[in-house]
């Protein structure tokens, strides 16, 4: 795999994230969304490291579950996996499509590196900002055969190549 590589987180990089959170509260629990995205976030920390290792889908799921315990709102059973669902409609920032179509004009490449299941990724940003469609997604995940995380050294190709902070800052935001 020959060329130019930028890797990218997917969500809070170039996906919103909390525009995500918050407008997904907001359907659950109408005149709620900006008090959801402030318990979602004091709480996903916790979710992710109580116990053994989870899949991202199952820590926005019990997440959800805990803010609506916290707001004190009834959650209904099939609505626990809202965030799940919605997550193919969470736009990218305004400026991640115009970057990345011009540095895929330079002949860059693009890969997602994320903690989130497969199938979660395949979704967002190509219905998000087709035009600049990663060219690899690379999830913690991607074992097939053991189902369990990669570890760091064993998720890039080795013929990727890095690049500048300059060049790669113009499409990033970095989480939280």
């Amino acid at each position: 795999m020959p060329g130019r590589w930028l890797t990218f987180d997917c969500f809070g990089t170039l996906i919103d994230w909390r525009h995500g959170i918050r407008t997904t509260g907001e359907l659950l629990f109408p005149g709620q969304g900006p008090a959801f995205l402030a318990a979602y976030i004091a709480i996903e920390a916790a979710v992710e490291n109580e116990g053994s290792f989870k899949r991202y889908r199952a820590v926005l799921t019990e997440t959800t579950r805990r803010v609506a315990r916290q707001l004190e709102r009834e959650l209904k059973p099939d609505d626990a996996t809202a965030l799940v669902s919605t997550i193919p409609y969470w736009p990218p920032f305004a400026d991640v499509g115009p970057a990345l179509g011009e540095l895929r004009k330079e002949g860059w490449k693009f890969a997602l590196l994320t903690n989130c299941d497969r199938d979660m990724t395949r979704s967002s940003p190509p219905r998000t900002c087709p035009p600049t469609s990663p060219t690899r997604r690379i999830s913690c995940f991607s074992s097939r055969r053991s189902g369990r995380p990669l570890t760091s050294g064993s998720m890039l190709p080795r013929a990727t190549s890095t690049t500048s902070s300059r060049r790669a800052s113009s499409a990033s935001r970095g989480s939280g």
